[in-house]
């Protein structure tokens, strides 16, 4: 069996075999820097109550009353581990009298699925694909 030799040289001279170490390295940029890519998770819980006038300040009261500004708002990875927090801004009523508690959870990791719980309120799942649809905004709600 013959070996051929062939220098870094004469590979570097391949136009071929140069376009495919420079495909092969975007490949591998892109790959690490999707992974290591944060986003930011925007969105309203609204919290269906028909008992505010329009632009009250509002919290959850009764059986809501753990619903109110400063409450934490908890994004946990698909298995279930809390990846980041935030809280909900103050409530504001609109005008049909419900309260409207706005959010922003900054610079959370890159998951597959990303499960947004209120308080003790359950969670609720989106999957990567569903937050770049909505523009990485969401709306949730509770009571009637």
């Amino acid at each position: 069996m013959e070996y051929v030799k062939i220098t870094v040289k004469q590979l570097l001279s391949n136009r071929f075999f140069v376009l495919g170490l420079v495909i092969l390295g975007f490949i591998l940029v892109f790959s690490i820097f999707e992974a290591n890519q944060s986003i930011d998770i925007r969105g309203n819980l609204t919290l269906h109550t028909n008992e505010f006038n329009k632009n009250e300040a509002c919290d959850g009261t009764g059986g809501y009353s753990d619903i109110a500004g400063g409450a934490q708002v908890k994004v946990s990875g698909a298995d279930d581990k809390i990846i980041k927090l935030a809280e909900l801004q103050a409530g504001k009523a609109d005008e049909f009298g419900d309260c409207i508690f706005a959010f922003t959870i900054k610079g959370v990791p890159n998951s597959d699925v990303y499960q947004i719980e209120v308080s003790h309120r359950g969670k609720t799942a989106y999957s990567k694909d569903d937050l770049v649809e909505k523009g990485y905004k969401i709306e949730l709600s509770l009571g009637e």
